[in-house]
């Protein structure tokens, strides 16, 4: 605060001078210097008021005291700026008049005057007047210089003095140009570009008010003179040639630097270690940005606004982020609770119910397991009590689970044991009297075999495989065909089905698997039946034979298919009903209960 009152006072002061276009770059290093102080303050602000909910677009920057006298100075500033700009143009205008106007005099006296006392005279008013009139526009200062020279040149050397009179200017002259050219070989050694332009135009000016010389010493001095001024003039094109470069490599610097940050920016930052990353990245950017010089005025604004803009995005879209983690995290620090509570309640289910269905209760805390894992973090301050309460809480159940299950281990043990003689008998299975006989003594055995309990569910697809070839392999030796072997089979699939756990769902899988292939049997069938008419001729053509053979099949395939989708639709609607009527006696018995 105590920089920008000091700043005021200091613009204060010099906008009250009478030459504006002295202090300008002064004022105007102020000004640069107070906006940077104001636009640091504003940003500190902005941090604040975002930090504590609010949205950017809302902010406004309250302004003190300093910050309404600046721009009240900045208006004094521009306006009296604005006036001494058109002074000086008026007054370069109006200079520029009088030197065209002595200019035509000059000419006139060269052309016309031939009395030698008056012409000198004349010549030497106008050149008074002349190195009196102050500045002219810059775009006209070479040319007005050079028509003034040759005017002069061309006047000393067409009127004819005296004698005497013209060898002592001409040797006065000759003293002074060659002062100018020492003066002029000095600057070589001045380092400051902006002293050496101001002290070369000067000694130019000179040089060309100074009257000719001996003609014979002309073309050396002439030559020594340009020559000294064009090394100067080099020098000077080539330090702000080097400045044009440096500013444009720095240009290239600082938009790399604003790519960077767009490229942040583009990058889909999702957890709090890549957003604290990239700010990291984005305050070393902003420093590296501060130790890159000046870029090309015209750029400089554009580059800068870009720069910080596209860093205020970023740090927005953080601030939204992690408000937006903060909102998440109290949804699953609930959601969390609510899986504990319905921990809680399983454990209490298995403990209180012996009977307890052991896979699906599983099943269940398991998805529950997976729930958690898939929730993401809670509020840091919960997470790890909510955790150790969970994992409490399912460590309890596999241990009731553990307890309970012994027995029901053991006894799927003995029932693995029972359908492993059902399936040794079908394997040594011998044919009975007739076929009659023999498929009523394999129905017998499959009852048997889907009458015994459960067994450990890791066996169950090995035994289900050996069970299924043992009663095919039976059939088999019943003679029975391979068309009433597929319909027995499918019963009996259909019956092992009905006895397992989950009945209606697993006849449910089946139906839709059946119904895939009456799909894919239905197109067959059409293929064949469009193959059938690209032909023509007798039936006797052994091509028409065998396409007609094959769409019979086909036929007969979609048939059979449909004939288990009628038996499978009869055991799942007896098997809805069988749970409907369940449903029913358990909420009678509750009701009875009450």
């Amino acid at each position: 605060m105590e920089r920008k009152e000091e700043l005021v006072k200091e613009i204060k002061t010099l906008i009250k001078s009478d030459n504006i276009l002295e202090v300008k770059k002064e004022i105007e290093s102020f000004f640069r210097e107070y906006d940077s102080i104001f636009e640091k303050e504003t940003a500190e602000k902005l941090a604040v008021f975002v930090s504590d909910g609010d949205k950017p677009e809302f902010f406004s920057m309250p302004k003190d005291d300093s910050d309404h006298e600046l721009e009240a100075y900045k208006g004094q500033f521009k306006e009296k700026l604005k006036n001494a700009i058109e002074s000086k143009k008026a007054a370069e205008k109006k200079h520029y008049d009088i030197k065209q106007l002595l200019l035509s005099e000059l000419k006139h006296l060269v052309e016309n005057e031939e009395i030698i006392s008056a012409a000198y005279d004349s010549f030497n008013g106008i050149k008074e007047r002349w190195a009196n009139v102050g500045n002219i526009p810059q775009n006209h200062v070479k040319e007005m210089q050079h028509e003034f020279r040759l005017l002069t040149e061309e006047f000393y050397y067409k009127i004819q003095i005296y004698k005497e009179l013209q060898q002592n200017d001409l040797k006065k002259n000759f003293e002074q140009k060659q002062d100018v050219i020492a003066r002029l070989k000095m600057l070589l050694k001045e380092d400051n570009i902006k002293e050496l332009e101001v002290l070369m135009r000067a000694l130019l000016v000179e040089w060309d008010t100074v009257g000719p010389t001996f003609k014979e010493k002309w073309e050396e001095i002439k030559t020594d003179f340009y020559g000294t001024y064009h090394e100067l003039n080099d020098k000077i094109k080539t330090h702000y040639k080097q400045i044009r470069e440096e500013q444009k490599e720095n240009l290239n610097k600082k938009r790399a630097l604003i790519e960077k940050v767009k490229t942040l920016l583009s990058e889909d930052l999702k957890t709090n270690k890549q957003w604290q990353s990239a700010s990291n990245t984005i305050k070393e950017l902003q420093e590296e940005w501060k130790k890159i010089g000046f870029v090309p005025a015209a750029f400089n604004q554009k580059v800068w606004n870009e720069f910080r803009s596209a860093g205020n995005e970023l740090f927005a879209k953080k601030k939204e982020f992690f408000g937006e983690v903060k909102e998440q995290q109290k949804g699953i620090t609930k959601v969390k609770k609510d899986l504990i509570t319905k921990a809680e309640q399983l454990v209490a289910s298995v403990k209180e119910d012996a009977e307890e269905d052991w896979p699906n209760a599983t099943k269940n805390i398991i998805s529950l397991q997976r729930e958690w894992k898939n929730a993401g973090s809670a509020i840091r301050q919960d997470e790890q009590k909510l955790w150790s309460k969970f994992r409490k809480t399912c460590d309890e159940f596999f241990e009731v689970k553990d307890q309970q299950n012994k027995s029901q281990r053991d006894a799927e043990g003995q029932n693995l044991k029972l359908k492993d003689e059902v399936i040794a008998d079908l394997k040594s299975y011998k044919a009975g009297k007739t076929q009659e006989d023999s498929l009523k003594s394999i129905d017998e055995l499959t009852v048997k075999y889907n009458a015994v309990g459960f067994i450990p569910f890791k066996q169950k697809e090995k035994q289900e495989k050996a069970f299924e070839k043992a009663v095919e392999n039976a059939y088999k030796v019943a003679g029975v065909s391979k068309e009433q072997k597929e319909e027995l089979l499918f019963s009996q699939r259909v019956e092992q089905l009905k006895s397992g756990k989950n009945s209606l769902k697993s006849l449910e899988y089946e139906r839709i698997s059946v119904r895939q292939n009456i799909n894919k049997a239905k197109d067959e069938e059409l293929q064949l039946a469009n193959n059938l008419g690209f032909f023509s001729g007798s039936d006797s053509n052994p091509l028409i034979k065998k396409a007609k053979a094959d769409h019979a099949v086909a036929v007969s395939k979609r048939e059979g298919l449909e004939g288990r989708m009628k038996q499978l639709n009869i055991e799942i609607n007896a098997a809805k009903k069988a749970e409907e009527a369940k449903n029913v006696a358990v909420i009678e018995e509750v009701e009875g209960e009450k």
